[in-house]
């Protein structure tokens, strides 16, 4: 990669899977950096990712030490659902109710009340998953504006520790497919390169990651949708499928995605209970 960009024509640029594009940026000087980005987008590649992703852990310590407020963290992640509409990434937001949370989260922050772990945190959450007076339809029509009175015990546990919910998002129908249209929401696009699927039943989540509107978020797993980013499949069983539209039933296992392996573990805690060493990620 001597050459820079100039080694890349525009029909390789275009046909690059959004994996193989970030590679070649990888390890690359900042003047060969900029020519390949020059070149993407005269190759009429359009991306809506960010540079640089938040880290969940990192948002929760600002948080704490009063750098950030949770009313700020909320609006960035709405300004971001707007500004990335086309990704159909996020198809239920939460605005007002975000904004009543990040309120009172403040406010225990400035009166030294005691925080959870995700205490203000936002996040997004598949819809397929159950959160009482919000829509759970798992895009299939006839789940349309169904609204669950309960809610989902491995998205309890999150909400318990205080994390905001700002969406639900995107999925193929029933997750039953990779292409990852949804007859309700359309197709979700990938941030990286808008020609492309994130592919995967959880392209929604992870889009909406990949995109920067969160830092982390839920989606299921069946046959591999829990990655990309930084994703953990967790073995059947460890988390509860109650209040998750099933896929395949035994194979179906709720998982976090995020941007590290620290926000993984951290996610993982709390919804299990189980006490991880975070220095050692």
């Amino acid at each position: 990669m001597g050459a820079g960009a100039s080694a890349f024509t525009s029909a390789a640029l275009l046909e690059s899977t959004p994996e193989e594009l970030k590679a070649s940026f990888k390890g690359l000087p900042d003047s060969a950096q900029q020519k390949l980005k020059v070149a993407v987008a005269r190759a009429g590649v359009r991306s809506l990712a960010p540079e640089k992703l938040d880290s969940a852990s990192d948002l929760i310590r600002q948080l704490q030490e009063k750098k950030v407020s949770c009313a700020q963290l909320v609006e960035k992640s709405l300004a971001r659902i707007t500004a990335t509409e086309e990704l159909r990434a996020c198809v239920h937001v939460y605005a007002c109710e975000a904004r009543v949370k990040a309120k009172a989260v403040d406010e225990k922050i400035i009166s030294g009340g005691t925080l959870g772990k995700l205490e203000g945190l936002p996040i997004v959450v598949k819809v397929n998953f159950d959160v009482s007076g919000t829509v759970t339809d798992a895009s299939n029509p006839v789940l349309k504006g169904f609204v669950p009175k309960s809610t989902s015990p491995v998205i309890q546990s999150l909400l318990d520790a205080g994390a905001i919910m700002v969406a639900k998002t995107n999925m193929p129908e029933m997750a039953r497919n990779t292409n990852m249209w949804s007859p309700i929401h359309g197709k979700c696009l990938n941030p990286v390169n808008l020609a492309h699927t994130p592919a995967g039943s959880s392209s929604g989540t992870a889009a909406a990651i990949a995109a920067g509107i969160v830092s982390t978020g839920i989606g299921s797993d069946t046959g591999g949708s829990c990655c990309g980013l930084v994703g953990f499949r967790p073995s059947p069983g460890r988390y509860s499928l109650e209040g998750c539209v099933p896929c395949v039933g035994p194979c179906d296992t709720p998982g976090p995605l995020a941007t590290s392996v620290r926000d993984i573990m951290l996610m993982d805690s709390v919804i299990t209970g189980i006490k991880h060493d975070l220095k050692e990620a």
